[in-house]
């Protein structure tokens, strides 16, 4: 029975402190310009975003893993390229709104230089019955009265 005696359990081994890595600043601010090309920087912080984005990956390759934050920069690469590309869908649009707000507005400057008309003695058509209804130069007023529309 004196064979059978258990030796006592070793202590664990200390654990091994593993080095801290260090997030390479460019893939932070590559991540947060590019989150701010979608609240309010557009396309001017999209660019620097992607340039940023491109930084910091090099900057982590050439690291020999001294730096981290790959996946950081990786987002902001990904969110700066889509911002990127929306911003650049957007201007056409933003050009047709502006071009066709211009036309309005043209249009209704030839409109009431063609159609002078004094503030005292303004009659204008009703929208809804076409009649002759006194009111303000800007809206005509009309009036139901009994299921009967009227003009005042």
């Amino acid at each position: 029975m004196a064979d059978d005696v258990t030796p006592p359990p070793t202590p664990p081994a200390p654990p091994v402190s593993q080095p801290v890595l260090h997030t390479a600043p460019a893939a932070i601010w590559s991540l947060v310009l590019a989150i701010l090309s979608f609240t309010c920087g557009w396309l001017f912080t999209a660019i620097p975003a992607v340039i940023c984005g491109h930084i910091a990956r090099s900057k982590i390759r050439k690291s020999g893993g001294a730096l981290g934050g790959k996946g950081i920069a990786t987002a902001g690469l990904i969110l700066g390229y889509i911002a990127l590309t929306l911003g650049v869908m957007g201007i056409p649009l933003l050009v047709s709104m502006i071009q066709s707000d211009r036309e309005r507005l043209n249009r209704l400057a030839t409109e009431r230089k063609k159609s002078p008309r004094t503030m005292a003695n303004s009659r204008s058509l009703c929208l809804v019955h076409g009649r002759n209804c006194q009111g303000s130069i800007k809206v005509p007023r009309c009036k139901l009265v009994t299921k009967i529309k009227r003009c005042i």
